[in-house]
This record gives structure tokens, C-alpha cells and sequence, in this order.
């Protein structure tokens, strides 16, 4: 384990190694993930939605739709149940 310094506008230097394996460029967003024990983790928030992709089955009434269309039949049918 390495231990960084933290400058004194709150930063800290993500290693060359450590953005190369996460997969992250200078610029890129990242996510600080914290758990009950104080540990901090980094995450790439693109490579999640990557490992994501294909995981929901879309409904084949959403077949051959873009998602702005999505959005709008599933808010048509969310309001008609509300009637």
C-alpha cells in the first residue's frame, strides 16, 4: 500500500498505474466509493454502465424504439394507472 499526500487544495494524485488499470483518462469523471468500515474505493462510472449493458430485457413492446419513445410510453402508461 502507497501513501499520498494531500495538496492544499484537497487533491490528490491518482497514480499512472492505478488510472491505467481503472481505464480513466485526465478529464474523465470517477466515483469515490466509501463503505461502512471508512474504506474508499475508485470507480471508472463508465466501465459500470459497460458491464451493465445487456443485463435488462426490454419488453418487446419497447421493440424498435428509441429511448425518448421509451420514456414517453412509459409515462403515458404510469399515468393511465393513476386514473
Amino acid at each position: 500500500m502507497s501513501t499520498y499526500t494531500i495538496t492544499k487544495k484537497n487533491q490528490v494524485t491518482i497514480p499512472v498505474s492505478i488510472m491505467n488499470f481503472l481505464g480513466i483518462k485526465p478529464g474523465e469523471k470517477i466515483q469515490y466509493l466509501v463503505d461502512k468500515n471508512g474504506r474508499v474505493a475508485i470507480a471508472n462510472p463508465s466501465q459500470s454502465i459497460k458491464k451493465a449493458r445487456g443485463s435488462v430485457i426490454l419488453p418487446k413492446r419497447f421493440a424498435n424504439k428509441d429511448l425518448s419513445q421509451i420514456i414517453e410510453a412509459a409515462k403515458k402508461e404510469y399515468f393511465q394507472s393513476k386514473n
